[in-house]
């Protein structure tokens, strides 16, 4: 039977639960499931699969938005048995005709959620040997199905991203949370919370949470530090603080104006940008001075905002394992 194709208007309504926010889980099965039968068309040409051209979008919400990041329907939904059991189908429809083991088909058929997968069994999936007609195919999905890994947080899966990325890691975890990582690209910016704000930081400390939990409070005392939360000046501290072990303890670096990585005519194109910016266009005293006060209040209301958002996240977390405690139940939030 031949896919509905939804236009790119109708799905543009759609997707308003992507950057609005769902209002609980429901919302979002309703979408995926009425989607699981259509195409979407866009400007870039008719996409297959409207269920996961769907769900890559919300996917990339943590890369987009401004950092505004998941929601906790978002991370409910992506914790969820409902889509875990309809991704390990997508995984299985893929793999059953290339001599799938007895093992793996009854990992993938079965109760058992990808949250609490292992090291052994993700990299199983990851790793299939698939013929070389359809291995860019495949080699696709798995990219998709990386970003979802990173949005779990079972024993299984931090384990195999830590050992997947190694080195790397420190660095897409902070592609992840919305932040370029190349200083030169902000290199003139001054203070600004939609290039980096609360959020993003605070998407970057959870990760740490999940990934170098003993490094969790060190990497908050890093933000506190830094005298100013320039893009530039934080990417360059960031990669000292990783540098040096994730300890804070070091000489920080100054200044919002980076031509590290570029080259060239791009080199001398990023140099003048910069040198404008900090500049300024003929301003008066009085302007500038307006605006130095309005960004020391920005960079103030930043870390205010980064430190308030960890406390009530670690209040939370506190509590639940009270209760927990208390009761001699296990809670599990999602």
């Amino acid at each position: 039977m031949e896919k509905e194709v939804i236009s790119e208007n109708k799905y543009d309504k759609l997707c308003e639960k992507i950057r609005y926010g769902a209002k609980d889980i429901n919302e979002l099965i309703d979408i995926y499931n009425y989607l699981k039968d259509k195409k979407v068309k866009d400007y870039s040409g008719i996409h297959e699969n409207a269920h996961l051209f769907f769900l890559d979008g919300l996917l990339f919400k943590t890369e987009s938005d401004r950092g505004s990041g998941f929601s906790e329907v978002d991370e409910e939904f992506f914790k969820s048995e409902y889509l875990s059991k309809e991704l390990k189908s997508e995984i299985y429809n893929r793999l059953k005709n290339y001599n799938c083991s007895y093992d793996l088909i009854e990992l993938l058929n079965g109760e058992k959620l990808i949250n609490d997968f292992t090291k052994e069994e993700i990299e199983q999936i990851m790793n299939y040997d698939i013929p070389d007609d359809n291995k860019k195919d495949y080699s696709y999905f798995c990219y998709f199905i990386d970003d979802y890994l990173f949005t779990l947080d079972g024993e299984g899966v931090v384990e195999y991203i830590k050992e997947t990325y190694n080195k790397k890691l420190p660095i897409i975890m902070l592609e992840k949370s919305n932040v370029i990582t190349r200083a030169s690209y902000y290199s003139g910016y001054g203070v600004d919370y939609s290039i980096l704000g609360e959020r993003h930081l605070f998407s970057l400390y959870k990760k740490f949470v999940k990934y170098y939990p003993d490094k969790a409070e060190e990497f908050v005392k890093l933000v506190n530090y830094i005298p100013r939360i320039t893009a530039t000046e934080f990417i360059n501290n960031y990669n000292e603080f990783i540098n040096n072990g994730f300890d804070s303890d070091f000489i920080f670096k100054k200044g919002n104006i980076s031509i590290d990585g570029v080259y060239n005519q791009a080199r001398d194109f990023v140099g003048t940008v910069s040198l404008f910016s900090l500049l300024g266009e003929s301003k008066s005293v009085k302007e500038v001075e307006v605006e130095k006060d309005f960004e020391r209040r920005m960079n103030d209301s930043i870390k205010k905002d980064f430190n308030e958002m960890v406390r009530d996240y670690n209040d939370s977390k506190t509590k639940t394992i009270n209760e927990t405690t208390k009761t001699g139940k296990t809670y599990k939030k999602f």
